[in-house]
């Protein structure tokens, strides 16, 4: 009996024994793979550097235009924001040759206006544009306020008109 005892004491040792080693082993975690860091540094991000041209308020008298020359590098780029007070207006960049073409065409309204023009946008209340100078030239930004450019804006009264031009690169 004795005998049993001891087995029965032994087999409980061995369960208990058995509970406690399990429940101090910690559970299993799974392998992760973790890649190496890069220690290259990215290099920073550059912006080129912009410049405002022109910047500010005009009113635009109804039949009228306002111009700003600008000389421009060929491949530059420039940006022109027109936003207006409600009102549209036409939107023309030209070089000089173009500029005085359409600037006699707009004083006797009659004529050709010009042979090629860089930007046009018409009806416009809005308007943001860049564009890239095909060549050195003295270029025109003309905000026109008058019923000259075939299916431009129609005038109806001044307009205001905020203008701004930034030089991109």
């Amino acid at each position: 009996m004795l005998r049993w005892c001891m087995v029965l004491i032994m087999m409980g040792l061995v369960i208990i024994t058995g509970c406690l080693s399990e429940e101090q082993t910690p559970p299993k975690t799974p392998v992760t793979t973790i890649s190496p860091i890069s220690l290259t540094p990215t290099p920073p991000v550059t912006t080129p550097p912009q410049r405002v041209v022109l910047e500010g308020n005009r009113v635009i008298l109804k039949d009228e235009q306002k111009n700003w020359e600008l000389p421009i590098a060929a491949g530059r780029r420039v940006s022109v924001e027109l936003v207006t007070d409600g009102a549209p207006v036409d939107l023309v960049i030209l070089d000089a040759s173009n500029y005085n073409m359409f600037s006699v065409a707009f004083s006797s309204r009659s004529g050709k206006l010009w042979d090629e023009y860089i930007v046009l946008r018409t009806g416009s209340t809005r308007e943001k544009v860049e564009f890239k100078a095909p060549r050195s030239a003295n270029y025109r930004i003309v905000i026109e306020n008058a019923d000259v450019i075939p299916g431009g804006a129609v005038t109806t009264r001044d307009v205001s008109v905020t203008i701004r031009v930034i030089a991109l690169d």
